[in-house]
């Protein structure tokens, strides 16, 4: 209101009403909104103003579309209009700037909303390594572009092993928001890890990156091998096996094991271990042979694993002590003293301790007469070659030989055997008493001249220093004379006692005397004078052994008045009547001795000196034993070892002369004869230290006191062992792109230890611009068994050639391959890697192939015999065919109708058909014509003679295209014609053409049969049917037709069958 007045009188006033027009506008422009992915977003917007108003949203520029997640809904309000903007389960693209457009017809505004959808960051990038060690790897990244439009607080890096999945927990650093790299520690050496960063922002963690694979640096293991066992295998050898360390404690690629060993006991602290390399195989199990040891030795052994990087701890040490053997010296110190005169007594000192290989069990001596006496059968225990054990180091040596000198031998032994032999120590027993003399004879030389002869002791005792003779005369029962008379000379052994009296009786006994004193006396011997002096002989008979080859002296000296004839009687044959040949060595000295010249073995036997005169006669023998070398013993080989072979021998005919001992001569196929000498009581023998697979000529000689015998047989014999194998190339070879790695540690080495190997290669073109071939290059000629070689600097994806020789003390093999390098990706270049050169270039040809050649051979042999087969068959054929002598057409009429008139009447009276017809009793069946007119096995009524009762069953075997074996096989085009069956003429009539072809008929076997003749036991005859043709009135008059329940068949075809028939009684 408007109120004007000037004070005079009434003021004037006016009222104006004002009305104001707000246009539409919004408080805030502009303004951020946050909302999280899948939650609902809602966008409100308030316009101020005068209404009517209208709102509009856009987005980025365009209208939003309303759809099922996105709404919108406006409220009046007193101050305007409200609208909201609502987005439910927001999704990363659903964020932007939303726009609120607001209008009225007073103007139009507009605010701008930033929606921002908060989501997980995402995944860094640029995954790479800063650092690697053994266990400690350092990774850097780049942070995600995108942080989920929250600040990123943190970073997950999680890694694994490559081998496990990233399904299960895995290990997991976390490193602050602000950083891009983490160090990753306590790592397993030489392990491939697999490496994601996460980040992480208040909305949780986002996506992983990609893998980064990590391979950590090798470390020398850091566990020791497990299950260490020792096991001795000879004296010389431990064989060492263990498990490798677990493999979480390789460190690495695991390259083998050092086996250490180290002699215990007084040097155990001077010496360290000696360590052998040993490759790892990759067989779960480590083994290693240990040889060239100390025998009978305690060992300490360790075993520790070995990669690119060093090796790793030891394992606890096993003690093993090698195996025992026989003793490497002789006992030392061995001396010998006479006790008595069978008395010795030896001692010694026990062989040095480090050549004792063992624990000595005892003594073994060997003692023995020296030279040996001659032995009986009753003194051979006490002559002979004796033993005796003592675990003592003296012993004292009974029941000997007296005076006799002995060589005594000792030796050590041990649970394997016997040691070496000491040297031969000779020591005698001491003098004694002689033994009586061997023999006494007193013969009357004259009649009053008495001679006496004697033979010395067969057991001396000593040095025979005199004989006694003692001589006593009686005259009846008293004795007149008594006296002792020395004897010095030992080698005239007579004495003659002149002046006898023939009334008077004289006894003679006689003694002999050592140093020691006098002996025993011979039995007394009495003589009686007589005026007739009887022949006799002074000398001895007896056992007489001599040489091979010697000559031999037999006295015969006789006495006697007159002078006695003399006559030598060589095995009951007188010396005049034998052979000349047998006297050509003969002969008798003017003293009557006989005397035989160079005595061989046929010489032996009893020589007989026959002595006589008027007076009487007398005779001695001699049994002459002729000592030759001995026979050749029987050598066997018992068994063998890689470097020795037992043998066994036997003994057969010693030469009448105890074998001292054999000789056993061995040598190398190529070689020089070797000698070893056995002490005569052995008959087996270990032959050592030879050559492992290697071939060896060996035979024995024995000998005696007369020499050595011949030799036995030689054997070829071969100890144990081979030469190398030859490997599968899978087994050796290892190839890759630029090398080719061997592993001659595989290599087999059949038995005998590897030496060295040669390996050599050929380029891979094999061939020069010449067509030449290219050198062999040799990349080592001593390379040491059991390591793995490689040949390096190859060309990639290439052909080569290589050659192994492989050489062990049994020789050496010769391997030839043929391998192809990977391409330079790691690719192949042709499925056949590795090959054995001999299964394409040295194939043998097939004239020297063992399969072709046998095969061709059982080829031509089978093709010869099925043209024999055929020509026989052919030629059979042609005989039966062959047609006999053409009878005159009137004959062969009479007798082909007789024939049928004879073989109608058989066939109606023995068989019928199978086609039911009426039961009649007198009436008789058909004959089967046809294979379907029978069944198989069908048996049929044959009536019998009026007079008997009895029944026969004949059974029809049908056969379906097979042929008799009774009768010829029948080919199908002849077996299995087909036939149509004429109008009104139900079988075929005899003689038709189907029927002339021998077993194509269409009829029966039996009805064959009986047109041959009736022999029903004969189904081997073949038929031959009748030259005519019989005529159907015939047939009709005799077969009666079918009953009255049979129909005709159809026309059919009906193939022709084979049966046989089978007569049961």
């Amino acid at each position: 209101m408007c109120e004007a007045s000037n004070g005079i009188g009434v003021g004037l006033s006016a009222v104006v009403q004002l009305t104001v027009q707000a246009p539409v506008h919004f408080k805030v422009r502009s303004r951020k909104e946050l909302v999280r992915r899948g939650s609902s977003a809602l966008l409100r917007c308030q316009a101020l103003g005068d209404l009517p108003i209208s709102l509009s949203w856009r987005k980025e520029g365009s209208f939003v579309e309303l759809q099922g997640r996105i709404s919108i809904k406006n409220t009046s309000v007193p101050e305007g209009l409200v609208s909201e903007l609502t987005i439910g389960a927001v999704r990363a693209e659903d964020g932007g700037i939303y726009t609120c457009f607001a209008r009225n017809e007073f103007g139009h505004d507009q605010t701008a909303m930033h929606l921002l959808v908060q989501d997980a960051p995402a995944p860094p990038t640029d995954l790479a390594i800063q650092d690697c060690g053994s266990r400690r790897v350092t990774v850097a990244w780049v942070p995600p572009m995108l942080d989920g439009n929250s600040p990123i607080m943190r970073y997950l890096v999680r890694y694994n092993p490559i081998q496990d999945t990233w399904q299960g927990p895995s290990q997991e650093v976390t490193v602050d928001g602000g950083e891009s790299k983490a160090t990753l520690d306590e790592l397993r050496p030489a392990t491939t890890y697999g490496v994601r960063v996460v980040a992480e922002n208040t909305l949780g963690p986002g996506a992983a990156s990609q893998e980064l694979r990590v391979q950590t640096d090798e470390e020398a293991p850091t566990g020791a091998p497990r299950r260490v066992t020792v096991e001795a295998v000879s004296s010389t050898q431990l064989a060492v096996s263990w498990e490798p360390p677990p493999e979480d404690r390789w460190n690495g690629i695991l390259r083998g094991h050092y086996v250490g060993h180290r002699e215990l006991g007084e040097v155990e602290g001077k010496h360290g271990y000696n360590f052998s390399e040993v490759p790892w195989l990759l067989d779960g199990k480590g083994q290693f042979r240990l040889d060239g040891l100390k025998k009978f030795c305690k060992y300490g052994l360790v075993v520790q694993a070995f990669n690119g990087r060093g090796s790793g701890p030891m394992s606890s040490e096993v003690v093993a002590q090698t195996l025992e053997d026989v003793p490497e010296a002789s006992p030392r110190d061995v001396r010998c003293t006479a006790l008595s005169s069978d008395k010795l007594q030896v001692s010694w000192q026990p062989p040095p301790e480090s050549l004792v290989h063992g624990v000595i069990q005892g003594y073994r001596l060997l003692y023995e007469p020296v030279p040996m006496p001659v032995i009986t059968s009753d003194q051979h225990d006490m002559l002979g070659p004796q033993t005796k054990m003592t675990t003592a180091l003296t012993t004292v040596l009974h029941d000997l030989l007296k005076f006799t000198n002995y060589s005594v031998e000792l030796l050590a032994f041990t649970r394997v055997g016997d040691g070496v032999k000491s040297r031969r120590n000779f020591c005698r027993t001491k003098e004694d008493v002689p033994g009586a003399p061997g023999g006494i004879k007193v013969l009357l030389e004259t009649s009053d001249t008495a001679l006496l002869t004697w033979l010395p002791p067969s057991n001396p005792n000593g040095v025979i220093v005199q004989y006694n003779v003692y001589v006593r005369v009686l005259e009846g029962t008293l004795q007149m004379d008594s006296r002792t008379v020395p004897h010095y000379s030992t080698s005239q052994l007579q004495y003659q006692l002149p002046g006898l009296k023939r009334s008077q009786i004289y006894e003679f006994w006689i003694t002999a005397s050592t140093r020691v004193g006098e002996g025993t006396s011979t039995p007394v011997a009495r003589l009686r004078p007589s005026e007739k002096v009887s022949a006799g002989i002074a000398s001895f008979g007896g056992l007489r052994r001599v040489s091979w080859r010697s000559d031999v002296r037999l006295e015969c000296r006789a006495v006697g008045v007159p002078e006695p004839q003399r006559q030598w009687l060589v095995t009951d044959t007188p010396f005049n009547r034998l052979h000349p040949s047998r006297q050509a060595r003969l002969a008798i000295a003017t003293d009557g001795a006989l005397l035989l010249s160079s005595a061989q073995r046929s010489d032996q036997g009893d020589y007989t000196c026959v002595v006589s005169n008027e007076h009487g006669r007398d005779h001695i023998i001699y049994h002459l034993l002729v000592q030759v070398s001995p026979a050749a013993p029987l050598l066997l080989v018992t068994g063998s070892s890689q470097h020795s072979l037992q043998l066994q021998w036997k003994l057969g005919d010693d030469g009448g002369s105890p074998v001292r001992g054999f000789v056993i001569h061995y040598k190398l196929e190529h070689g020089e004869w070797e000698e070893t000498h056995v002490d005569g009581t052995r008959n087996t023998f270990t032959l050592s230290n030879l050559r492992c697979g290697t071939a060896y000529h060996v035979f024995i000689t024995s000998y005696n006191d007369v020499g050595s015998g011949a030799p036995s047989p030689t054997l070829a014999v071969r100890t144990r062992g081979g030469i190398p194998a030859i490997p599968p190339p899978g087994d050796l070879l290892i190839v890759n792109s630029t090398a080719a790695m061997l592993r001659l540690d595989a290599w087999p080495d059949s038995g005998c230890p590897m030496l060295y190997y040669v390996v050599e290669y050929m380029g891979h073109r094999g061939l020069g611009s010449s067509g030449q071939a290219k050198d062999w290059v040799v990349v080592g000629r001593n390379i040491v068994p059991g390591k793995v070689f490689s040949i390096t600097d190859l060309h990639p994806g290439s052909q080569y050639k290589l050659r192994v020789t492989a050489h062990n003390a049994a020789g050496s093999s010769v391997a030839n391959y043929r391998f192809t390098t990977l391409t330079a990706v790691g690719g192949t270049v042709s499925p056949s890697l590795v090959m054995m050169e001999t299964e394409t270039e040295q194939r043998a040809p097939l004239h020297k192939d063992v399969k072709v050649v046998v095969l061709a051979v059982c080829s031509a042999v089978a093709l010869c015999l099925s043209l024999l087969g055929l020509c026989f068959c052919l030629k059979r054929k042609a005989n039966s065919s062959r047609p006999s002598p053409s009878p005159s057409l009137q004959d062969v009429q009479t007798n082909a109708a007789q024939d049928n008139k004879h073989n109608l009447a058989r066939r109606e009276q023995y068989y019928a058909t199978v086609r039911k017809l009426p039961p009649s009793p007198a009436t008789l069946e058909c004959i089967p014509e046809y294979s379907e007119d029978i069944r198989p096995y069908a048996t049929f009524h044959v009536p019998g003679p009026p007079s008997s009762e009895t029944t026969k069953l004949q059974t029809f075997v049908y056969r379906d295209n097979d042929a008799s074996p009774t009768r010829k096989s029948i080919g199908k085009s002849d077996y299995c014609r087909v036939k149509k069956p004429r109008p009104g003429d139900e079988y075929d009539s005899f003689g038709s053409e189907s029927d002339t072809e021998p077993g194509t008929s269409s009829r029966t076997e039996s009805s064959n049969q009986l047109d041959d003749g009736g022999n029903q036991g004969d189904l081997n005859r073949p038929y031959h049917p009748p030259v005519s043709r019989l005529q159907k009135s015939m047939i009709d008059s005799t077969y009666p037709g079918p009953g009255p329940d049979w129909s005709p068949p159809s026309e059919a075809v009906f193939p022709r069958r084979y049966c046989q028939a089978h007569l049961l009684k």
